[in-house]
């Protein structure tokens, strides 16, 4: 019965993408579209595959069955079903707005997540594998909205963003099973299209709602990226008016929010965001004992000094491993050859690059920048580094093959076969 529940909506899904609006208006083809999806499809079920019969514990696969207790509940009482979203385990308290234990908001995470997948559970009669493919579509949903917000700058390039956006290994590997990162991708996806929107097209109630909404749903899952944002979008917004400028009032707004950070303490004493940043570390040490994937990294306190003399651990766990070469772990090799790729890419940019800058690319720059290095403090396990960088390494993948003047490295291989 699943299997055949799977291939019905399967059809359905692919009956359907061509003829949706919000689809149709990315400009690619009906065969385009099926076909990145489907594309999505088998990697999501090899993801599954792997979680269910390889991995153990995997995250999708707990996530399903822990969502089968709120499914239950979802039939038994839908109201208590949505209210449990809101209550406490901790009897009234609701604080601790950045906590790693004892915090509603730590279990806001995992119940949100769980409360989507109940429903997914309704029409899919408790099928991982159907859940699997429902939740591909919504994730599928935001990368073409992503597509949509780049391609209206870049219009003669929709054969790279179509290879940046939907088809980077690790972005689409971690992003099809049901977890944190696709919802996030998604989310963040969806931000982008409605603030490229907002800039091109002007202010509206539909696009502020969608706005608003997903930022606070992202809030829920993965606090700090709102936190990230927030500055982010600022600094778009002003770059609009001044689009000349859009480099240096990133640049300048890093530098604010790396002020704030520090700084914000002094003035509300429970937005002590180095301390927490130091919590955070701790508590992904000790879930993270045992590992054979650990990295060596410095303790951080909460002062501008030790987190100065972690930066460079930082950004090397971050940006530069794994390594290709004396690799132990063989399952982190692909990992290894994409990370080396991308530095080719990079490489490449340094060399010959387009004058195409937009304040569109800055703000994709900014929110991978700040979330890779934040990743780099907090997080001392590679094979963990690898999934959550995921998402802003896609961000790099794109910009990329935005910047790279492909046509120069074309015509320096093409003069070069001509003398051989």
């Amino acid at each position: 019965m699943g299997y055949l529940l799977f291939f019905i909506y399967l059809a359905v899904f692919c009956m359907l993408i061509p003829r949706i609006s919000f689809f149709k208006k990315s400009g690619l083809a009906a065969k385009w579209l099926i076909g990145l999806f489907l594309i999505r499809v088998v990697v999501a079920l090899l993801h599954a595959y792997i979680d269910i019969n390889v991995l153990s514990p995997a995250d999708s696969a707990e996530i399903h069955r822990l969502a089968l207790r709120h499914y239950d509940m979802l039939k038994a009482n839908p109201l208590d079903f949505f209210m449990d979203l809101f209550r406490s385990q901790y009897g009234n308290e609701y604080g601790e707005l950045f906590g790693v234990e004892h915090s509603y908001w730590n279990n806001l995470k995992l119940n949100l997540q769980l409360k989507i997948v109940a429903l997914f559970d309704l029409v899919s009669f408790s099928n991982f594998y159907v859940n699997t493919l429902l939740f591909n579509m919504l994730v599928f949903a935001g990368s073409v909205g992503l597509y949509r917000a780049l391609t209206t700058k870049n219009k003669d390039l929709n054969l790279l963003l179509v290879i940046g956006v939907f088809l980077f290994p690790s972005g689409l590997f971690f992003t099809s099973a049901i977890q944190k990162d696709g919802f996030v991708w998604l989310l963040l996806c969806l931000i982008i299209l409605m603030l490229s929107e907002l800039q091109d097209v002007g202010w509206s109630l539909n696009r502020g709602v969608v706005i608003l909404l997903c930022m606070v749903v992202l809030f829920a899952l993965r606090s700090y990226l709102v936190l990230i944002l927030l500055p982010a979008m600022i600094a778009f917004w002003m770059s609009g008016k001044k689009p000349a400028y859009s480099k240096w009032i990133f640049l300048g707004m890093a530098l604010l929010t790396g002020m704030l950070f520090f700084g914000t303490r002094y003035i509300i004493p429970k937005a002590d965001f180095p301390e927490i940043m130091v919590t955070r570390q701790r508590a992904f040490a000790e879930s993270a004992t045992g590992s054979n994937t650990g990295l060596p990294m410095p303790g951080l306190q909460p002062d501008v000094v030790s987190y100065a003399k972690a930066f460079l651990p930082a950004v090397k766990h971050a940006f530069l491993m794994p390594l290709p070469v004396k690799q132990e772990q063989p399952l982190l090799l692909p990992f290894a050859f994409e990370l080396l790729m991308m530095e080719l890419l990079f490489i490449m940019t340094l060399v010959k690059r387009k004058k195409n800058s937009e304040p569109l690319h800055h703000l994709l720059a900014f929110v991978a920048i700040v979330n890779i290095l934040l990743i780099g403090y907090i997080v001392g396990n590679l094979g963990a580094i690898i999934r959550y960088r995921s998402l802003y390494l896609n961000l790099f993948f794109i910009l990329f093959l935005l910047k790279i003047d492909f046509n120069y490295f074309r015509s320096i291989l093409y003069i070069k076969n001509k003398k051989i």
